[in-house]
């Protein structure tokens, strides 16, 4: 003997989305172009941060991973020194809004 019994499917409900932790403030959303570069030692690369919520950030600071590897300056022009591979990363804010966003570079 068999016996099937029907159910419908459970509905899942999204959460609504948490607020940011106290002392965070608002975040600035951003993008970074390019978000990769593959260049020759002793080529330069210049990134730069977009924003994409809202009007451009008012500050951008720039680092990288290794800067036995490459440098990055505070326009982010990248210049590579020695092959291998780093992380670009551009610190950006708006009033007391910060933001982060990351690229890689690859250098030949």
């Amino acid at each position: 003997m068999l016996v099937a019994v029907g159910c419908a499917e459970p509905q899942i409900e999204t959460p609504p989305p948490l607020p940011p932790p106290p002392g965070l403030g608002p975040i600035v959303v951003l993008d970074i172009e390019p978000d990769s570069a593959s260049v020759p030692v002793g080529d330069t690369v210049r990134f730069q941060v977009v924003s994409v919520n809202n009007a451009p950030p008012e500050r951008v600071a720039w680092a990288i991973s290794d800067t036995l590897l490459a440098t990055i300056d505070s326009l982010g022009l990248a210049t590579a020194r020695r092959s291998g591979e780093a992380v670009i990363r551009a610190t950006a804010s708006r009033g007391n809004a910060v933001g982060y966003v990351y690229a890689g570079l690859r250098i030949r």
